[in-house]
């Protein structure tokens, strides 16, 4: 092999592994409503999950008040009905469990 073939497949490579180093994170977080009765969770409440104004996710909740969303790691704002809750970072991990969010 010449030399630029060996710099392109060394290259190419290289590629490879830093792509493979940021893999998609399954998300799941649950959208709580708190009232004087106590919290219970947020049914067909719309969750945005943004690492950028016009880079968003968006997830509208069951009853259970769930949320599943897959992600690569980083830092976004979660934003319920409009209203920005909290910002998360999400771990590079396969699997991460937000934190509970109250919606209201």
């Amino acid at each position: 092999m010449n030399a630029r073939i060996k710099q392109r497949v060394g290259l190419v490579m290289l590629l490879l592994m830093a792509s493979g180093s940021a893999s998609a994170v399954n998300v799941r977080g649950r959208i709580d409503f708190g009232g004087p009765a106590g919290t219970f969770p947020m049914a067909n409440a719309t969750v945005m999950v943004c690492s950028a104004p016009n880079a968003c996710v968006t997830y509208v909740t069951g009853n259970d008040g769930m949320f599943y969303v897959q992600l690569n790691p980083g830092q976004y704002s979660v934003t319920v009905n409009g209203v920005q809750k909290v910002s998360v970072t999400i771990p590079d991990q396969p699997n991460y469990d937000a934190p509970a969010i109250l919606g209201n």
